[in-house]
């Protein structure tokens, strides 16, 4: 009975958190740029997009901010594609 429980929980759990998760995949493109250099103006853009006092819901391990993330891009000269 424990183990039907268990599972009936952890389906719940896991079914609210995929409902949630978003389908868009952004890309981003700047003509003459490296993947190495994209790479590591993401890594700088998302340093700065987390907030380490945001609050985190179960299943998160940080709370990032997606709209920070892109402009830091944007102002880095990126230009944003977005696929479903």
């Amino acid at each position: 009975m424990v183990w039907v429980v268990a599972l009936s929980l952890l389906v719940t759990l896991l079914s609210g958190c995929a409902s949630r998760m978003s389908t868009e995949l952004w890309v981003f493109q700047k003509p003459g740029m490296t993947e190495a250099q994209r790479k590591a103006d993401q890594r700088e853009c998302l340093s700065q997009a987390i907030d380490p006092t945001g609050p985190v819901r179960m299943g998160e391990f940080i709370h990032l901010d997606r709209e920070m993330y892109k402009a830091c891009m944007q102002q880095r000269g990126y230009t944003v594609r977005v696929e479903q």
